[in-house]
């Protein structure tokens, strides 16, 4: 088979890119015998009982060892935008060895809009910056110190930083993907479908776009506006509530303006859809991105409780599905 044109030219970057295959992985048959099957029965109430489950599968439950590879270069807390006072940062991950611009990758970490932290999220930063992604993982504002669409604005705007820094950091601006988990993943749909829809509003004070070519959601809403998600803005002191100011009885408006799936449309980038169990969280996101004719694929994460990719031996498959999808989606320099 011929080998395809590498739009790169450092040998640096090629090192990084060499392991590659083409998109034929994600027929999930590929890593169904890497993960446990969905159990039966009543569900385990932690991870510590779901190992136990687990280890006479022949399934060990542990957290990943990472450690960053010679040459990447790793700063912690630096500011991409102030809010009076209030400076959000983000942990960026960059190559010294190499001018080439490289393929980026931005974090953003999960915790139900109220709680949470970038740190959670490093685990897979070192691994993404292991395989050549420029990494940026973000904080962003949550519910306790300001309400949507402040966390959403956090996001947009370190897009655009990271577009203003591209020459900097040696990061290509055309290939800049999104990675979320739980209410990161929510976050990271909503900025790559609302971001590119023709009819969502512009921000008129910049000319920097915050439109990414790439989007991985890993378990995650994708709809606020179904009966789940309606049920659940209704309980006291939700996540709904707090980041939005109230349910959905009371807001229905500010409910579609949060759901992705209003937001898709032909013009959402390509999405890698990653699910805990069973595929609920997407389906009709999925049935709608395809419909539009967008690239759309997905992954289900079998005998797993929520969180799961932080923890072996779903990290490796969620990691490694994640970069073979983005090398398709960006068109990355891949092997025959």
């Amino acid at each position: 088979m011929r080998r395809n044109r590498l739009p790169y030219s450092s040998k640096a970057l090629l090192m990084f890119f060499l392991p590659m295959v083409t998109l034929g992985f994600l027929s999930s048959s590929n890593f169904a015998q890497k993960l446990p099957p969905n159990f039966e029965g009543k569900p385990p109430k932690n991870f510590r009982e779901l190992g136990e489950r687990l280890k006479p599968m022949g399934f060990e439950i542990k957290d990943p060892e990472v450690s960053l590879k010679e040459g990447i270069k790793e700063q912690k807390d630096v500011t991409f935008v102030k809010r009076g006072d209030r400076a959000v940062k983000l942990d960026l991950y960059t190559h010294e060895d190499s001018t080439a611009k490289r393929p980026c990758l931005v974090i953003i970490h999960g915790g139900g809009w109220v709680n949470g932290d970038k740190e959670k999220f490093r685990v897979q930063a070192v691994w993404f910056a292991n395989h050549g992604y420029v990494v940026a993982n973000i904080n962003y504002r949550l519910a306790g110190e300001a309400r949507f669409p402040a966390g959403l604005n956090d996001c947009e705007e370190a897009i655009r930083w990271l577009r203003r820094n591209a020459d900097k950091y040696h990061l290509d601006p055309q290939k800049i993907a999104l990675f979320g988990g739980s209410a990161g993943a929510h976050l990271a749909a909503l900025l790559a479908a609302k971001a590119s829809h023709p009819d969502a509003p512009r921000d008129q004070t910049t000319d920097v776009s915050c439109q990414v070519q790439a989007a991985v959601i890993v378990a995650g809403p994708t709809d606020t506006t179904n009966q789940k998600a309606i049920e659940g803005s209704r309980r006291k002191n939700s996540g709904y509530q707090l980041f939005l100011g109230g349910s959905y009885d009371e807001m229905p408006e500010v409910y579609r303006d949060f759901s992705p799936l209003h937001w898709a449309s032909k013009k959402t980038p390509p999405m890698l859809l990653i699910g805990e169990n069973n595929a609920d969280q997407f389906e009709a996101m999925e049935k709608k991105l395809k419909k539009h004719g967008v690239l759309c694929e997905r992954l289900l994460l079998t005998g797993t409780l929520h969180g799961s990719w932080h923890r072996e031996p779903w990290y490796t498959v969620t990691n490694e599905t994640t970069d073979r999808f983005l090398r398709h989606a960006l068109n990355l320099p891949h092997t025959p």
